[in-house]
């Protein structure tokens, strides 16, 4: 869950933009995707999740905070909707960084698990 302002004409396409094709130019398919990574090797990824977690929304919180002290001192309607999608993309950049690192991680830890049973000695 990550908080972004709903008074806007536009989300970042890392939002809006998810279609049927898995990509990690998406939020929805990074998350599925860490989840199902992390799923199955769920005690050893337990904590990186649990970190991500926090680290997104504290990061996400100070964004948030920072943009509201903004928005506090504009009264042009206009502007404010400009600060609010800027702070929407930063949000959604810093939510994609984040979620970039811990998929990495996750897919290291779920590697090291893997049994390799799909080899074949006799190709």
């Amino acid at each position: 869950m990550i908080p972004l302002y709903p008074q806007v004409d536009n989300l970042p396409d890392y939002l809006s933009g998810t279609t049927g094709k898995v990509s990690t130019d998406s939020f929805y398919w990074t998350s599925r995707l860490i989840a199902a990574l992390a799923d199955a090797g769920y005690k050893k990824n337990q904590n990186f999740i649990e970190r991500y977690q926090l680290s997104v929304q504290s990061k996400a919180d100070h964004i948030i905070n920072v943009t509201d002290e903004k928005l506090a001192r504009e009264r042009d309607p206009k502007e404010c909707e400009k600060i609010q999608q800027l702070a929407n993309a930063s949000v959604c950049s810093m939510v994609s960084q984040e979620a970039s690192k811990v998929l990495g991680i996750v897919l290291d830890q779920v590697s090291n698990l893997m049994k390799n049973q799909f080899a074949r000695s006799d190709a």
